[in-house]
């Protein structure tokens, strides 16, 4: 996990403790997937016996600079057990001792074939969907763990789902790499075009 040298515009501690617990931010200019040590507790405790034996936990020496300019080396590289999508799986974060809750990043994303739909306030993959939550810094937000909203999609929602997108050019469903890497680079320029209009306002 050493290299990895990645940069937010986040600033450690703009974030409201309770709306992003046992929640993700959606963060496409991230390189790679981190969380702070204060949010890794809090969710840790919210883990049954079972779920708390999934986890896993390697050595890290990545480093990741924030908004204040600070570096800060992760020390942990940690496996957490999910629940996302109405299905049980795994995300894989560094962990640095910072106030920071967790920001998913690109890789992740790609890893698990996320498909953002802005507009209808979705997040589309493994045959399910998660709704997109409002947060106070301004991001995006999803539920990673005891959210209710997260379901299953029927086979027949599914299909009227993809019909629908596919009208504009997109399909949540589709596995081919290249159609999702371009969505993946879509929602980044996107992304950077939102944060460039906050900035000159």
């Amino acid at each position: 996990s050493s290299g990895i040298n990645a940069e937010w515009p986040l600033r450690p501690g703009t974030y409201f403790i309770g709306e992003t617990v046992n929640k993700g931010l959606l963060d496409t200019g991230a390189s790679a997937t981190v969380c702070g040590k204060k949010w890794l507790e809090v969710y840790t405790e919210s883990l049954t016996g079972e779920e708390a034996r999934k986890l896993k936990t390697k050595n890290s020496k990545a480093t990741f600079r924030f908004g204040d300019g600070e570096s800060v080396v992760a020390r942990k590289f940690v496996t957490l057990p999910v629940k996302m999508f109405g299905k049980n799986i795994v995300i894989r974060t560094h962990v640095v001792d910072t106030d920071i809750p967790l920001l998913l990043s690109k890789q992740t994303m790609n890893e698990h074939r996320f498909v953002i739909d802005v507009g209808n306030k979705k997040v589309y993959a493994h045959g399910g969907e998660e709704p997109i939550l409002d947060t106070a810094s301004g991001h995006m937000g999803m539920s990673i763990g005891r959210g209710e909203d997260s379901r299953v999609v029927p086979p027949h929602e599914q299909e009227m789902t993809v019909n629908k997108m596919r009208a504009g050019g997109k399909d949540p469903y589709e596995k081919d790499e290249e159609d999702t890497d371009k969505d993946t680079k879509e929602e980044l320029t996107k992304t950077r075009s939102t944060r460039r209009a906050d900035k000159d306002s």
